[in-house]
């Protein structure tokens, strides 16, 4: 779809007389989200970095078997935190950088721009919507069963459900949604909707 958008040799003529606004203010915006998107993914990736290496020495270090599996899996699912944070950041922080490389005139970089734009609203939205809570609740379930069923340690798995799932949610709610209300108030140009269109046909 993006490979097929760049290709698009779009006259001056076709592009709305206000396209060179219409742009200014997405690429302003996507920049506004792409930024408070990497502070939110740095903060909690330097959190989550944090826990899992201080638990994983503790692991390492304790002279206790028990507290060497209760730390081990902390550890683990603290790494896990990290997946969203720096591996796989929301998806505005690659768009808003393809959009500011993406070269052509203004016409091209409008249709570019509302469609890099509803991807990142939709990557946001998945991001914040009922799985990633339902998938929040049931791993740190799962990762409570492992230190109760699988060692006994229920006291362990008690709190680490007790505080796994309120910082997985907090986590989720902190997500900065700023593509939506960016899309709410911008409408996309007529001409970029005929073109989205032709590409898909």
């Amino acid at each position: 779809m993006l490979v097929a958008l760049t290709s698009i040799s779009a006259r001056a003529d076709q592009c709305p007389p206000d396209a060179a606004t219409r742009l200014a203010f997405i690429e302003q915006g996507m920049g506004d989200a792409a930024h408070a998107a990497k502070v939110w993914a740095y903060s909690w990736g330097a959190l989550w970095t944090t826990a899992t290496v201080g638990q994983g020495v503790l692991a390492f270090v304790s002279p206790s078997h028990s507290d060497r599996v209760d730390f081990g899996v902390g550890a683990f699912a603290s790494a896990v935190g990290l997946v969203p944070t720096l591996l796989f950041q929301p998806r505005i922080i690659a768009d808003e950088r393809a959009l500011r490389t993406f070269h052509g005139n203004t016409c091209e970089r409008l249709v570019q721009a509302e469609t890099l734009l509803d991807d990142s609203v939709k990557n946001e939205q998945t991001n914040t919507g009922l799985l990633s809570h339902v998938g929040n609740v049931l791993f740190n379930v799962g990762v409570g069963m492992i230190l109760g069923v699988g060692y006994g340690h229920w006291q362990a798995a008690g709190l680490s459900m007790a505080t796994g799932i309120p910082t997985g949610e907090i986590m989720i709610f902190t997500q900065p949604r700023r593509t939506e209300r960016l899309k709410v108030a911008f409408v996309p140009s007529e001409r970029a909707l005929e073109l989205r269109v032709g590409l898909s046909l």
